[in-house]
């Protein structure tokens, strides 16, 4: 039985029928999960007050990082006053942030998780960028030119090593409770999966729990 769903997108906020999609599963006792850009969330505050469990904000950094990243102006500043109007009509909502690590991002790690402090988000997680699936509504595969403007050079690789270091170092109490979602180990594993992309080291694919645990469906059903 289906016991929790993600609604990702695209932008789930911009579905016409939202409402009745999320009534749908919760007549069915299933967990909702919204994963959102964040842009409007203030617009649609008491829906998704009313219509989730919990939410994860894509977050790709501080502000300006952010906002450039997104190629839209006040950006970060949209995410900010978003969780705040959720709060306010549901205080104990979980609200968490997502970032997916990029050449634009990579020596600002330490930074994000300060910024998601400074909004008011409950937990942060890293990711490397996907620069080779064709999945999650991506309908081909990526040209080596947009792979080399998401994608690090070696001595990006070696930057985002120090960064990932010195974000251990730093912020040893958030790994230990859990505010950064990642351990250790796994933090370096996004320096690795870079690292790979150039050819250095062995690539490492983590073992898919799908069918039998999750699985993705696409808006083609």
């Amino acid at each position: 039985a289906v016991r929790w769903v993600v609604l990702s997108g695209g932008e789930p906020l911009m579905h016409s029928d939202l409402r009745a999609l999320c009534t749908f599963f919760h007549e069915l006792d299933i967990r909702l999960t919204l994963l959102t850009t964040g842009l409007l969330l203030t617009k649609r505050a008491t829906e998704v007050s009313e219509l989730f469990d919990d939410i994860i904000v894509s977050l790709d950094g501080p502000a300006s990082v952010h906002d450039a990243i997104r190629r839209v102006n006040g950006a970060f500043q949209l995410i900010q006053s978003g969780v705040a109007a959720v709060r306010q009509l549901r205080p104990t909502i979980r609200i968490t942030g997502r970032t997916t690590v990029q050449k634009s991002n990579h020596f600002h790690l330490r930074e994000t998780v300060t910024s998601a402090k400074s909004i008011g988000l409950d937990a942060i997680s890293f990711l490397a960028a996907d620069l080779t699936s064709e999945a999650f509504n991506r309908p081909l595969l990526w040209p080596a030119e947009r792979q080399n403007e998401i994608g690090l050079t070696l001595d990006e690789v070696c930057a985002l090593r120090d960064e990932i270091e010195q974000l251990i170092a730093s912020h040893a109490e958030e790994i230990q409770t859990g505010y950064i979602a990642e351990n250790a180990c796994k933090l370096r594993k996004i320096a690795d999966h870079f690292s790979a992309q150039l050819g250095i080291g062995k690539r490492q694919s983590p073992r898919c729990n799908a069918p039998w645990v999750s699985a993705v469906v696409e808006t083609d059903g």
